[in-house]
């Protein structure tokens, strides 16, 4: 019995910007397939474009990954043996097989201009044809090309498409999809400086790789026939891997979302830096387009264990921003108070001068309460501002003054620790005392206490503005209330 090959996927980005919430998802089913079947997933990057590329580009998509948790098997950091990982290395490689393809009589020189081609398509455009390129170079004779290469006539190379093959394939999410004879052109694998294309350099990269399944955008459906074609050319059937389109994802206004979007929050770098977890993101972009129907809140491996394509969804993916916050507070809400407070201190960065001792403490409080770590610093600066009460506060302390003179009268001695326990049964012997209950206990006590109407638990409000804040504003609000 043959034995079985392994399972390769790879994620093939441009190093143009920040990894977009898109390519990260790209990544991850990728990646999730290739270790739900014990295989390798590889990070190429796809660099030819030296206009567009961005310096260091490589390194904070390599660095994005692995914040989510992908950690690439093989990749320009970790190479293996079917590298190099960066198209830019691989030049000779590409310009070897074009040539071996122009040998073959599989590809062709084409020495025509940007604006014969220009022309020739805005005519077949006004004519309602196609705009195909006419193939007017397909057969020159050897003494023609020879001429031409003489002038030193810049070219392109294109493969010369089977015009009578029916291009089709049974694609993982959308099952089989075909582009009928005609519908192709001879297409450019090699531009006149010698760069490869992409739907050329894909192909050879893949082969080179033994890459055998390949999750990509449905905006790749259209290059698919071109590279089955590439595939043909180069007698490489065996080698043509398992596709599948994934969903496009789309935001509030049903636009696909935008990798030249300024919103940060579709950007993995965004997220990092507003202080998602890593795990809730991972959660968060499992969903955009695939669901095991029963859950929302998996962790990694569990993702893993229940991924199958078969539920991966062809219809468009909703960027959901408060499910995102949703799933993100579920994780914080399960994490341990170590792990917690560990996470956040990288983004709860506020200088809160006389109170930065009170930042865990406060950090804590709010465990329940934050969508992402980076709310703690607006929520803390507002917590510790400088504030009175409002005329309709002191009218409501009023009505509520006996159970402040209670507060007054029973308040903590100095010798006794300022802690969660000893405010527990401060409150708790209030109550009893005052015999008073439910929101007209509370509700007074916090708005004396921190001069706030709403906010976390009460014990640890007090615990966070600590001692001398509470018994300050508490005599504050006191003396408003006789003075008026």
């Amino acid at each position: 019995m043959a034995q079985e090959k392994t399972v390769r996927t790879r994620y093939a980005p441009s190093p143009t910007g920040f990894l977009h919430i898109g390519g990260a998802r790209t990544a991850l089913f990728n990646y999730v397939f290739a270790k739900k079947h014990h295989g390798k997933f590889i990070l190429r990057i796809e660099d030819t474009d030296e206009v567009r590329n961005i310096e260091g580009g490589h390194i904070s998509l390599d660095s994005d990954l692995k914040f989510l948790g992908i950690f690439p098997d093989e990749s320009f950091f970790n190479p293996g043996s079917k590298g190099p990982y960066l198209q830019s290395q691989k030049r000779e490689r590409y310009l070897e097989i074009c040539e071996e393809l122009i040998n073959q009589g599989k590809a062709y020189r084409c020495f025509c201009s940007e604006k014969e081609l220009e022309e020739a398509k805005n005519s077949a455009i006004a004519n309602n044809a196609p705009p195909f390129y006419s193939r007017k170079c397909r057969n020159l004779t050897e003494e023609e090309i020879q001429a031409k290469l003489d002038e030193d006539i810049p070219y392109t190379v294109r493969l010369k498409v089977d015009l009578k093959k029916e291009y089709k394939w049974k694609d993982l999410v959308r099952g089989e999809i075909v582009f009928q004879e005609h519908s192709l052109q001879d297409y450019v694998i090699l531009r006149s400086n010698k760069i490869p294309t992409y739907n050329f350099a894909v192909v050879v990269d893949d082969h080179d790789m033994e890459i055998n399944y390949v999750l990509r955008g449905e905006e790749h459906i259209s290059n698919t026939p071109f590279q089955l074609a590439t595939y043909y050319a180069l007698g490489w059937e065996d080698s043509i891997p398992q596709f599948g389109h994934l969903s496009i994802i789309v935001d509030d206004d049903k636009k696909k979302l935008s990798k030249r979007s300024a919103n940060e929050f579709h950007f993995i770098s965004g997220l990092d830096k507003q202080g998602y977890p890593p795990e809730a993101i991972f959660n968060f972009l499992a969903l955009l387009g695939w669901s095991n129907g029963e859950e929302e809140i998996f962790s990694v491996d569990k993702i893993i264990r229940d991924f199958n394509v078969e539920s991966l969804s062809p219809s468009p993916a909703f960027y959901d921003v408060k499910k995102l916050n949703w799933i993100s507070r579920k994780y914080f809400q399960n994490m341990s108070p170590s792990h917690y407070l560990n996470f956040v201190k990288y983004h709860f960065t506020v200088d809160l001068g006389e109170f930065n001792s009170k930042k865990e403490l406060f950090a804590l409080a709010n465990k329940k309460n934050i969508d992402c770590a980076a709310q703690l610093n607006e929520m803390a600066t507002t917590f510790y501002a400088e504030r009175s009460l409002s005329s309709e506060n002191i009218n409501f302390l009023k009505k509520h003054f006996q159970i402040l003179n209670y507060a007054k009268d029973y308040f903590p001695m100095k010798s006794e620790l300022w802690n969660s326990t000893t405010i527990r049964n401060y409150i708790k012997q209030l109550m009893q005392i005052s015999g008073i209950k439910g929101k007209d206990f509370f509700k007074p006590l916090r708005l004396a206490f921190s001069l706030l109407e709403e906010g976390f638990e009460l014990v640890n409000v007090m615990e966070c503005l600590g001692r001398e804040v509470i018994i300050r504003n508490l005599d504050s609000s006191l003396s408003l209330i006789k003075s008026e």
